[in-house]
C-alpha cells in the first residue's frame, strides 16, 4: 500500500448535532448600560479622583443572556490601577440578589488608564466568574458523537458468557444490534466580561465553557463581542442615579495612593 498523504489516515471528526447557540454578542438593556457608564463619573465626583472598581452583570433567570442590571458589591479596596474584592464580599453580594436574578458576567473599570484591553489578571478573573456563573446558566447546546475504539455490542443473554471477551466499552441490548452510535449531551455556559474607562469607552468579551455529560470532556473558548443595547422600557432616571451614588459612597473604598 502506497500512502500518498498522512492526512488520509486521520479519523473522521465525530458528528455533532447543534441544539442551541450561546450568545455571540453582549445584549444589555439601555438602563443597565447607562448605569454602568455612570459609575466612573460618580466615582470621580464622590471620591475626588478616578479609581478602578469591580461589579457584576445581572440577568433574569428567564433571560440570562441579557444584562438587565449592574450590581456593585463592596470592593475591598480601590486604587488608580487596581481593584480587589474578596470571597466574603462576593458571597454576601450573591446571597443578597433577588431570586429571579443571576450573575451572568462581570464588569470593571480601567479608570483614567488608556489600556483598552483585558489584562492577564482580567483573564483569570473572568475564568473564576465563569466557574460560578456556569452553575446557573448552563443549557444543552449539542449532541456529540462519542467515538470509541473496540466497542462491543452484545445481547443480554450473552452478557454473562462474554465476561472474558475484549472490548473497551460494552453496550448490552435486549435484541441483536449490528451497528451502534453513541451521542452524548453537551452542556454549554457563558460569562460576559466588560471593561469601561473614563470618557465612556468600553470593551466586551465572552468566555464559553462546554462539557460532555458522558465523557466529561470540557473546553473553554473566548471571543471579543459587540455590545447590543435593547430598550427594556425602564429609563435610568435621576432617582436611579442618586441611588447609585449612595452605593458608590459606601461600596467603593479608595485607598491612599502616592499616585496623583
Amino acid at each position: 500500500m502506497n500512502i500518498q498523504r498522512l492526512s488520509l489516515l486521520k479519523r473522521e471528526d465525530p458528528d455533532e448535532i447543534q441544539l442551541a447557540m450561546l450568545p455571540q454578542n453582549v445584549t444589555i438593556t439601555t438602563y443597565a448600560k447607562d448605569r454602568a457608564l455612570s459609575v466612573n463619573e460618580l466615582v470621580r465626583s464622590i471620591h475626588g479622583a478616578s479609581y478602578e472598581w469591580y461589579g457584576f452583570t445581572l440577568g433574569s433567570k428567564q433571560r440570562p443572556d441579557c444584562i438587565a442590571d449592574i450590581g456593585i458589591p463592596f470592593n475591598d479596596h480601590n486604587v488608580h490601577q487596581y481593584t480587589g474584592i474578596g470571597p466574603e464580599n462576593i458571597s454576601s453580594f450573591s446571597e443578597s440578589l433577588p431570586r429571579d436574578l443571576v450573575i451572568n458576567g462581570w464588569i470593571h473599570s480601567h479608570g483614567r488608564l488608556e489600556y483598552r484591553e483585558f489584562s492577564r489578571t482580567d483573564e483569570r478573573n473572568h475564568l473564576t466568574v465563569l466557574d460560578y456563573a456556569a452553575t446557573f446558566i448552563r443549557k444543552p447546546v449539542s449532541r456529540r458523537e462519542v467515538l470509541i475504539e473496540d466497542l462491543l455490542v452484545i445481547t443480554e443473554d450473552r452478557f454473562r458468557q462474554e465476561q472474558g471477551s475484549g472490548g473497551n466499552v460494552w453496550i448490552v441490548t435486549d435484541k441483536p444490534v449490528s451497528e451502534a452510535r453513541i451521542f452524548e449531551l453537551v452542556y454549554g455556559s457563558f460569562c460576559y466580561g466588560i471593561v469601561v474607562g473614563d470618557g465612556g469607552w468600553h470593551m466586551q468579551e465572552i468566555y464559553y465553557r462546554t462539557r460532555g455529560i458522558l465523557t466529561g470532556t470540557s473546553s473553554v473558548a473566548k471571543t471579543k463581542a459587540q455590545m447590543l443595547p435593547v430598550d427594556s422600557g425602564r429609563p435610568f432616571t435621576k432617582k436611579d442615579r442618586e441611588v447609585l451614588a449612595g452605593e458608590i459612597k459606601v461600596r467603593i473604598k479608595p485607598r491612599q495612593s502616592t499616585e496623583q
